[in-house]
């Protein structure tokens, strides 16, 4: 097959795509529905209270130091 027997096809589905477009465009209402917004205030609250959680959490220790590194004795198989 070749192109030009693609061309149809592209044009007919480009049309189509537009007129859903332009169709959704219409009925489409304006704005955030309560929906997605309640949806989206529980994410970014999820979010920010993680973050604080863990930084709170890594803060609060007496030592950290002692904990947060890597032992320096890790054999990497590097090749000499």
């Amino acid at each position: 097959m070749t192109v030009t027997t693609f061309t149809p096809i592209i044009l007919i589905l480009s049309q189509a795509s537009a007129d859903l477009v332009s169709q959704q465009e219409q009925t489409a209402p304006a704005g955030l529905t309560p929906a997605g917004a309640t949806m989206m205030i529980a994410s970014i609250t999820l979010v920010i209270a993680l973050c604080v959680f863990c930084t709170y959490r890594i803060l609060r220790e007496p030592h950290p130091e002692t904990h947060h590194h890597a032992p320096l004795e890790i054999d990497t198989n590097d090749q000499p």
